[in-house]
């Protein structure tokens, strides 16, 4: 069994200054009765002296007291050099953005058209933003077939075709390109078209808005029909017969009200 001589040997050749309370601590647990025994002299190695004197090292734990170190060996300089270095102070225009700012950058990006196929109806579909122009134009003849299905006159159709959206929004425009930002975007976008159209259906083909229209259908007053997309319909055939299906409601509903 190590002596308290020998322990405190050790400590001070590794540059660890032992400290014993000079009163009893209130609960503290009694000392052992240590054993001083006269130590076999450690070899301690070479070390550079330090010019510069070193900044007192602070215990982790606050109740702690400030130890100062007065011979530290090398791997406590070099702790100590590591943890005492100046930090930079960097302007916020020369920093990498912190993982908050990171978060808060949009990950939301939709390409949306827009059709108004017959008095009050309307048709909201989703191409991917990064397709190629042949699979969005395969996406569009889908969407014109699926429309002449449904009985809907194509000459009223292409005479009344809108204006899609897409998001982000350009950057010249100088507004924040946030998830948030982009719900509220295409929130104005489908308000502005149900007072402007007068929308009472909206059929819709969506991806991944799919859920932001959910919750902006509540807050609107047309009746809304969500479906799958144009692009998972042409991916996998049996969705058309599934979609078609789901179809039927709405087109009683809109020839019911015509």
């Amino acid at each position: 069994m190590i002596t308290e001589t020998t322990r405190q040997a050790y400590l001070k050749a590794m540059g660890v200054q032992v400290y014993f309370p000079r009163t009893v601590l209130a609960g503290a647990k009694p000392s052992p009765q240590y054993e001083f025994t006269d130590p076999e002299p450690i070899q301690d190695e070479p070390v550079e002296r330090v010019t510069e004197p070193m900044r007192p090292m602070r215990s982790k734990n606050p109740d702690r007291p400030v130890i100062d170190v007065s011979g530290p060996s090398k791997r406590a300089k070099s702790r100590l050099a590591k943890e005492e270095l100046p930090q930079k102070h960097v302007f916020r225009h020369q920093a990498s953005p912190s993982a908050e700012e990171k978060a808060e950058e949009s990950s939301l990006r939709f390409d949306l058209g827009y059709q108004l196929v017959a008095d009050g109806v309307a048709v909201l579909y989703e191409l991917p933003p990064v397709a190629k122009d042949e699979d969005k134009a395969r996406a569009k003849a889908l969407l014109a077939a699926i429309l002449r299905a449904c009985g809907f006159d194509e000459a009223y159709t292409a005479a009344r075709a809108g204006d899609g959206f897409s998001w982000p929004l350009p950057n010249d425009l100088g507004l924040a390109s946030k998830d948030k930002a982009g719900a509220a975007a295409l929130m104005g976008f489908l308000r502005s078209r149900c007072d402007g159209d007068q929308l009472t259906e909206l059929i819709v083909f969506a991806g991944v808005i799919e859920p932001l229209l959910s919750k902006i259908g509540e807050e609107l007053t047309y009746r809304q029909t969500l479906l799958a997309s144009l692009s998972a319909m042409l991916s996998l055939a049996s969705l058309k017969r599934e979609v078609w299906t789901e179809l039927q409601p709405t087109l009683a509903r809109i020839k019911q009200n015509a």
